[in-house]
């Protein structure tokens, strides 16, 4: 368990239960410690516990920690591109190698936002036109089922409290990324064989003495 707020202050700590002895311990942990916090989210992965966001008392939050249950080290991996805005009340599903971030409050209005993050580089992938998304909350549960749908139900939409009950598809979702992504690649080859000499085999006298190389493709 870490850190949390008691109603007076937030922290940091990281406490563990033994669940054959029944007792509580704090162990000495190394490396750089998380500022303290509350309604950050901890997705289990392996040994590992990944922290993410969170409020601190004052702000909401948008680190990403890591750590390690078997040395009880933390460290705090530098990810690549846009991550989520500080976040509280979002749920953190772990679903394969990747870890899905939906809803929460920054402080400024509930989100139905959808963020994926990649544990093999930590690349932060974001979703904002999804058919069908939930509406903005914060509060709510996720589960995984079947490594390939995450069940979303109720949470605090700001003027009441949610009973609904979404699933996501993931195989879905990632097969449009592929196809979107193939679909870049295709532009991008495309746009390469415009007025590129390595690559035409047709030329276009213009303007007198202007050429224009294309190619039979386009």
């Amino acid at each position: 368990m870490f850190g949390g707020y008691d109603g007076t202050k937030c922290y940091n700590d990281i406490e563990i239960f033994d669940t054959d002895n029944k007792i509580w311990t704090q162990p000495k942990v190394e490396g750089n410690v998380p500022q303290a916090r509350n309604a950050h989210s901890i997705t289990v992965v392996r040994q590992n516990l990944i922290l993410f966001g969170g409020h601190s008392g004052n702000k909401h939050l948008f680190d990403l920690h890591i750590f390690d249950t078997k040395t009880l080290t933390w460290t705090e991996p530098k990810f690549s591109s846009h991550s989520p805005n500080g976040l509280r009340g979002h749920t953190a599903t772990h679903l394969g190698n990747k870890i899905v971030i939906f809803g929460g409050y920054d402080g400024k209005g509930r989100s139905n936002e959808l963020f994926i993050l990649n544990l093999e580089d930590y690349s932060w992938k974001h979703f904002n036109e999804i058919y069908g998304v939930p509406g903005p909350r914060q509060r709510h549960s996720a589960i995984a089922i079947d490594n390939k749908n995450i069940l979303i139900f109720g949470g605090f939409d700001g003027l009441k409290w949610l009973d609904d009950l979404h699933l996501l598809d993931m195989y879905v979702l990632m097969e449009s990324i592929i196809k979107k992504k193939s679909l870049d690649e295709y532009k991008l080859d495309m746009k390469n064989l415009v007025n590129n000499k390595n690559c035409s085999d047709i030329t276009f006298t213009v303007e007198k003495d202007k050429i224009l190389y294309g190619h039979k493709c386009i």
